[in-house]
Order: structure tokens, then C-alpha cells, then sequence
């Protein structure tokens, strides 16, 4: 008998720790990911070269969180490379870590001159997934500094952050990834100034010569190729500061429907010239003709453009 309630006593004793490892095991399966409250106060942005899309960043990032933070947190920059790190307040529950990176945005010009360009700070963590924690954005932390500032734009004061799930499939792992946005806007004044003025001051020189006397058009000729040579400069120069796109901007819609105007005031002057000798009588209607027919369409057109951009 007595070998027998030993025997128990063994069973039991296995049975119980048994039991606390399966429920250690499901603990550490079944355990619900630590969430992480964070978010951006903007500093400045610096450096930003339109060209290439890129910025440097300084920024302080704030991480709250009801539990102790874990001990190997350590956020890095998606879309950039981190130029300095450091620590400003440092609390089991509540970090500030100042940072200052260079990142890389990809724009879209599909609308310059007329420009607004979306700027983000992507942040992740680097060891820990979505299984040890899960980040929050919390409105509270947001924020940009009253002195920030690019020459040349305006800087929304309106920012947005978010949190998304990203998965690395190579690795079978899903993240999660913090995105701080900031909007800048192209100067309308500015914009129109120095994109759209000038394409109207070419064509209205265009415009003007219809003016002149139809019975000699060789005079128009010779001033509405100098304009169409001018046209092309204006091109280029404006447009010099793009890399190779695979798209049209509205810049060159303007331009190329400026060349469109061009060309057809040209058409119709050589038209002038084939019919002087025969018909004279007939290019002042010829002439009337054409200003109704090109005048609307190119403002027509070069509307369109415009309003494409809203």
C-alpha cells in the first residue's frame, strides 16, 4: 500500500508539471503583443532637393506605452538612413529619442508647376515583430514646430500619422510600421508666375500678329518663328530641374499646347502666302477664319490643363 500511494504521489507530481508547462507553452504562444503609443513632434526639414526627393528629417519621437518598454526596442528608418540617434527622456514607460535622418520620398510632378508633395517618416522596429508589439498612433504626440519651414514652399501645419501591418514574405514576419506625413505646397502665385505667365505672354505675341495686315503676311512669318524658338527655351529652362520622366507634367501640357498655337498661326500665315498671288481678296477671311478657329480651341485646351491639376 505504501509503495502504491508513493506511486501516486510521483504520478501527481508529474501530472501538475506537466500541466504548468503546457500552460507555460500556451502562455507564451497565445500572449497578446505589448501595444506601443507613439508619435512625431517635427523640429525641421532641411535640405530638401526637389529634384531627387530627398530631406534630412529632425525630429523628436515620443513612446508610451502602460507596461514597462521592452529592453531591446530600438526604431529605425524605413525610407532613410539615420545620421544621429539620441536619448532625451528615459522612463520604464515613456521614451524620447531625438533623431535626425536622410530620407527619400518618391515624388510624382504630374502637377508641377503646380506642386503639393506628400513628405513621410517610416519607422519600425528592426529586431521585434508583430507579435511582440504593436504600435499606436496617439494624436497627442503629434505635432510640428511653429518654426519649421522650407524656402519656397508652404508647409502645411496639418500632419497625419498611421500605423500598417507590414509583412516580410521572405522571412514569413509581419511588422509594425509607423508613418509620419507632412504636406508642402508650391506657392500659387509663384507657380502661376513663373510657369504660366510666360506661356501666355508668348502666344499672346502670337495672337497679336493676326492683327497685322493679311494682304503681307511675309512680315508675320519671320516674328512667329522667333516665338517659336522662344517657346522652346521657355521649355527647357522651366522643365530644367526635373529628372527624365515617363510622364507629361502640366509645364509641359502648357508648352506643348503653346507649340500647337504656334504652328497653326504659322500654317495659316504660309496659307496667307500661297493665296497672295491669286486670290488677295480672300485673306482677310481666311485670316478672321483661322483667329475664330484658334483662339478658343487653345484657351479651350490650355484650361483644360489647368483644371486638370484640381
Amino acid at each position: 500500500m505504501q509503495k502504491k500511494s508513493k506511486l501516486q504521489k510521483i504520478t501527481m507530481k508529474k501530472r501538475l508539471l506537466l500541466f504548468i508547462c503546457l500552460l507555460f507553452l500556451a502562455n507564451s504562444i497565445y500572449a497578446t503583443p505589448q501595444k506601443i503609443r507613439l508619435g512625431i513632434y517635427l523640429m525641421s526639414i532641411s535640405k530638401f532637393n526637389f529634384s531627387d526627393g530627398t530631406f534630412v528629417a529632425d525630429f523628436y519621437l515620443a513612446l508610451k506605452s502602460d507596461q514597462d518598454l521592452p529592453e531591446g526596442l530600438k526604431i529605425d528608418a524605413m525610407n532613410g538612413q539615420i545620421i544621429s540617434r539620441e536619448i532625451a527622456d528615459n522612463t520604464p514607460k515613456y521614451k524620447i529619442f531625438r533623431y535626425k535622418v536622410a530620407c527619400n520620398e518618391n515624388i510624382s510632378y504630374r502637377s508641377f508647376p503646380f506642386d503639393s508633395h506628400t513628405l513621410s517618416l517610416q519607422l519600425e522596429d528592426n529586431v521585434l515583430d508583430q507579435t511582440i508589439i504593436i504600435f499606436e498612433p496617439d494624436d497627442k504626440l503629434l505635432g510640428v514646430d511653429e518654426k519649421v519651414g522650407i524656402i519656397g514652399w508652404d508647409l502645411s501645419k496639418k500632419t497625419s500619422h498611421k500605423v500598417n501591418t507590414h509583412f516580410y514574405p521572405n522571412f514569413q514576419q509581419k511588422y509594425s510600421r509607423y508613418t509620419f506625413n507632412v504636406t508642402l505646397n508650391k506657392p500659387v502665385t509663384a507657380s502661376f508666375i513663373k510657369g504660366v505667365l510666360p506661356c501666355f505672354v508668348i502666344v499672346c505675341g502670337v495672337f497679336m500678329l493676326y492683327f497685322m495686315n493679311p494682304k503681307e503676311p511675309k512680315d508675320r512669318i519671320n516674328a512667329m518663328a522667333s516665338l517659336l524658338i522662344a517657346n522652346v527655351i521657355l521649355h527647357i529652362n522651366s522643365t530644367a530641374g526635373l529628372p527624365p520622366l515617363s510622364y507629361l507634367t502640366i509645364q509641359d501640357k502648357l508648352m506643348i499646347t503653346n507649340y500647337l498655337a504656334v504652328l497653326a498661326s504659322i500654317a495659316v500665315t504660309v496659307i496667307l502666302i500661297k493665296n497672295m498671288p491669286k486670290n488677295p481678296e480672300k485673306l482677310p477671311k481666311i485670316n478672321r477664319n483661322a483667329q475664330l478657329i484658334v483662339y478658343p480651341t487653345y484657351v479651350l485646351i490650355q484650361v483644360t490643363n489647368i483644371l486638370w491639376v484640381y
